[in-house]
């Protein structure tokens, strides 16, 4: 019989209090695709338990071996993630996928864009963080506050196109900025 292997902690959708369950088709090798998740510690744990020996975490990122009743393993930057984890050999692999419109419940305004100086977000739900990407997927800046307004400023940014990926309680978010 399978059992039910979900990811929980800090940097996962639900929290500390709320299991997100992974998929099977073998009892062994679990996966949870585009899933969100922001900078913090994550753990893999059976039934919704920390009953041991389902009970994993471990010490690196973006990849390797689970380790029982370990602390969480540390998801250091905000992203969409790929996730698979075997509970035979513990191995885990973290792949960051990098999307537009990632989560369409995600209402919010983006001006002036294209920008000179910098960009206004508003956003009807409170944004956690923002990452700025450049086109080649490279992490150029993070902001990080609970606020339903963030300003960015481009002034130190060559020209060109850039993604924001905006984080808030309700998922991830992706945007195109454009810098004049």
């Amino acid at each position: 019989m399978g059992h039910n292997i979900s990811i929980f902690g800090d940097a996962t959708p639900g929290g500390w209090n709320t299991d997100t369950d992974m998929v099977t088709s073998d009892n062994v090798n679990y996966s949870i695709n585009s899933v969100p998740l922001i900078a913090g510690n994550l753990k893999f744990r059976g039934n919704h338990s920390w009953d041991l020996p389902y009970n994993w975490g471990g010490t690196a990122f973006p990849s390797g071996t689970a380790i029982v009743n370990a602390d969480g393993i540390v998801v250091p930057t905000s992203g969409t993630y790929n996730i698979t984890f075997n509970i035979n050999t513990g191995a885990y692999a973290f792949s960051a996928t990098l999307g537009i419109n990632d989560v369409k419940n995600i209402h919010f305004k983006v001006y002036p864009n294209p920008s000179r100086s910098g960009w206004n977000i508003q956003s009807e739900n409170i944004m956690t963080s923002v990452e700025v990407y450049n086109v080649i997927g490279k992490h150029i800046m993070s902001l990080k506050r609970a606020s339903n307004f963030i300003f960015i400023e481009n002034d130190a940014l060559q020209k060109g196109i850039y993604f924001a990926q905006i984080t808030s309680h309700s998922g991830i978010s992706s945007l195109k900025l454009v810098k004049e």
